[in-house]
C-alpha cells in the first residue's frame, strides 16, 4: 500500500511537471506581463459597464518597438476591456480604456491583477511624450 501511494504521488509530480514546462514553453510573454489580457470587443450580447482601476503606464520595448504597458486591476474575474483609444496633444498621450462584464455572469467579487500592452501610440509621440493620462489619472515617462 506504501508503495502503491509513493507512485501516485511521483506519477502527479511527473504530470504537474509536464504540464508546467509545457505551459511555459507556450508564453512568449515575459514574466512582468503576468496576467496578460487582450482587447474583446463586445460583439452583440448585452453587457454592462465595468470598472478598471489602473495602477500604472510605462512605455517599454517589446518585440523591437516602443509600446504602452499598463498595469491594473479589475473589480473581478470577469471584467473584459472591451476598447481602448488614444489621443496625443503635444507631450501628452491620453489613452481610454472601457470595460464590459455580462451582467447575470457568476464572479469572483475579489480585485483581479492585469497587464495589457498598448501598441497603437506611434513610436515618436512615445519616444517624445513627457506624461501618458490613463483614464484621466496621469503616468509620467521616464525613458
Amino acid at each position: 500500500m506504501h508503495n502503491q501511494n509513493i507512485k501516485l504521488l511521483l506519477l502527479s509530480l511527473g504530470f504537474l511537471t509536464a504540464a508546467c514546462a509545457s505551459s511555459h514553453e507556450k508564453k512568449s510573454i515575459p514574466e512582468e506581463y503576468a496576467n496578460l489580457v487582450e482587447l474583446t470587443p463586445v460583439s452583440g450580447q448585452e453587457v454592462i459597464k465595468s470598472n478598471v482601476y489602473i495602477d500604472s503606464a510605462q512605455v517599454i520595448e517589446e518585440e523591437d518597438r516602443l509600446s504602452l504597458l499598463i498595469l491594473g486591476t479589475f473589480p473581478d474575474g470577469c471584467t473584459n476591456i472591451g476598447r481602448a483609444e488614444h489621443q496625443i496633444h503635444n507631450d501628452r498621450i491620453s489613452l481610454s480604456l472601457e470595460a464590459w462584464r455580462q451582467p447575470d455572469q457568476m464572479c469572483t467579487q475579489a480585485l483581479v491583477t492585469f497587464s495589457f500592452l498598448y501598441r497603437q501610440v506611434p513610436e515618436e509621440s512615445l519616444r517624445e511624450a513627457e506624461t501618458v493620462t490613463v483614464n484621466e489619472t496621469d503616468f509620467p515617462i521616464n525613458q
